[in-house]
C-alpha cells in the first residue's frame, strides 16, 4: 500500500518502514540477503564511522551495522521515531499557502490547533508498533495480522501487557537519550 503525503506524525510503514541498501567495501564481511532487522536513520554515522576507523566528536545513539552487515538477524530490540509539534508551536505550521498551493489540504489543516500535526512516538518492536500520541488516542498494531495498521489494539484486554511494555520501553529510549551533557565546554 502506499501513502500521498507524509506528515509529521504519521508513522505507516511507506514513511517509517524505508528499505537501506549497503554495499560495503570488501574488507567488511557481508552476508547477502534481505534482512528483517531494525535500524535506524542514527545507525549510519556509527557504522561508517567504525568502517572508517575514528571516532565521531559527538554523543550519539546509533550503533554500527557491521554484525547485521555479516549476518546477524538482530541488530536493536526496537526503533522509534519522533515527530509533530506542541500546541502554540507556530513556527512549525507552515504558514502563508493559499487555496492555489497543491499543499494546501495538508499545510490548512496542520496549521490548525487540532492534533493533526501534533507530537507524537513510534517504536516498533519487531512485528508490533505502538504510537504514542501527545494529544489524542494511542496506537498499537500487530504488523503480522494487520500489515496494513487498520485495527488499533490499544484498548483490547489480550494486548494490555503488551502496550505496558512497549511503553516501559519507550520510557527507556526517552531516559537513554533525553538529556546528554555536551561533550565540550560552552
Amino acid at each position: 500500500y502506499s501513502i500521498c503525503e507524509k506528515v509529521q506524525n504519521c508513522f505507516e510503514n511507506p514513511v517509517s518502514n524505508i528499505p537501506l541498501v549497503v554495499k560495503p567495501a570488501k574488507q567488511f564481511e557481508v552476508k547477502p540477503r534481505i534482512s528483517k532487522a531494525l535500524v535506524e536513520l542514527v545507525d549510519l554515522p556509527a557504522t561508517i564511522a567504525k568502517m572508517g576507523g575514528f571516532e565521531l566528536s559527538y554523543t550519539q545513539f546509533g550503533k554500527p551495522l557491521l554484525e547485521t552487515l555479516a549476518g546477524n538477524e538482530t541488530h536493536k530490540d526496537a526503533v522509534f521515531c519522533e515527530g509533530g509539534r506542541i500546541h502554540g508551536e507556530e513556527q512549525c505550521m507552515e504558514k502563508g499557502h493559499g487555496p492555489e498551493s497543491p499543499y494546501y489540504p495538508r499545510l490548512a489543516t496542520q496549521g490548525s490547533e487540532g492534533p493533526e500535526h501534533t507530537k507524537a512516538t513510534m517504536m516498533r518492536m519487531g512485528n508490533i508498533k505502538y504510537t504514542m500520541r501527545l494529544y489524542e488516542k494511542d496506537e498499537l498494531y500487530d504488523l503480522d495480522k494487520d500489515p496494513m495498521e487498520l485495527k488499533n489494539l490499544i484498548d483490547e484486554p489480550e494486548y494490555q501487557e503488551t502496550v505496558w511494555k512497549m511503553k516501559e520501553r519507550l520510557l527507556q529510549y526517552f531516559m537513554e537519550t533525553g538529556d546528554f551533557v555536551p561533550m565540550g565546554r560552552d
